[in-house]
C-alpha cells in the first residue's frame, strides 16, 4: 500500500497572521518557489493548480483563507517519495471563524457519512 498516494492530506501547515497584508506577503514568498517537477529533487516546491484563494470568494460558511499545496521529497529505502503538505494562511480572526465553522460543518458532514 502506498500511504502518501492514498492519504494525500497527511501533512498540514497553518500560518496565522495578524492582518490581510501579512497573508499577501506570505503568498508572495510562497509564489517564489518553483513548481514541483517529479524528475527534480527540489527541496520545496508548489503543486501546480492547487492554489485556492478563499479571501475574495469565501466558502458558504463564511470561511476565508489562502490554501496551497507544497511538495517536498522524502528519502525512502529504495527511492525518494514526493510528500504533499497543505499550507493554510489566514488571519487570527479567520482562524477563529474557521475553527468554529469546522465543528458545525465539516465534522457534521463526516458524521452523517459514517451513519449511512
Amino acid at each position: 500500500m502506498n500511504v502518501p498516494e492514498i492519504l494525500d492530506d497527511l501533512v498540514g501547515v497553518r500560518i496565522v497572521c495578524n492582518n490581510l497584508s501579512d497573508i499577501q506577503r506570505v503568498k508572495e514568498i510562497i509564489g517564489s518557489l518553483p513548481e514541483f517537477d517529479p524528475d527534480s529533487l527540489t527541496g520545496l516546491a508548489i503543486e501546480g493548480e492547487s492554489e485556492r484563494f478563499y479571501l475574495d470568494a469565501p466558502k458558504p460558511s463564511g470561511y476565508r483563507a489562502y490554501h496551497i499545496n507544497l511538495v517536498t521529497v522524502v528519502p525512502g529505502s529504495d527511492h525518494v517519495h514526493p510528500m504533499r503538505a497543505e499550507l493554510q494562511v489566514r488571519t487570527l480572526l479567520q482562524d477563529g471563524w474557521g475553527e468554529l465553522t469546522h465543528e458545525d460543518t465539516y465534522k457534521a458532514v463526516q458524521s452523517s457519512r459514517l451513519l449511512r
